[in-house]
């Protein structure tokens, strides 16, 4: 049986991937959506708190910068 832990790991990167990806084309919905969950799923897997704490601040700050304003809220 695979763990929750795990299926984060191998979630990780394609949530990464559909945050850029997103960005290239300017849906800035999936925008929030990419970083947010890229973020928790961090944390789900048990990254450093200091790693993911630069993380969730370049995110943030990059959704500041979209003025994706639903989106910071739930940072």
């Amino acid at each position: 049986m695979t763990d929750a832990k795990s299926i984060a790991k191998e979630t990780l990167p394609i949530l990464r991937e559909s945050y850029t990806i997103a960005l290239e084309v300017r849906n800035l919905t999936f925008v929030g959506y990419g970083g947010n969950s890229s973020c928790l799923h961090s944390l789900c897997c048990g990254h450093p708190l200091a790693t993911l704490e630069q993380d969730t601040y370049t995110y943030h700050e990059s959704l500041v910068q979209l003025n994706q304003v639903t989106a910071v809220n739930y940072y």
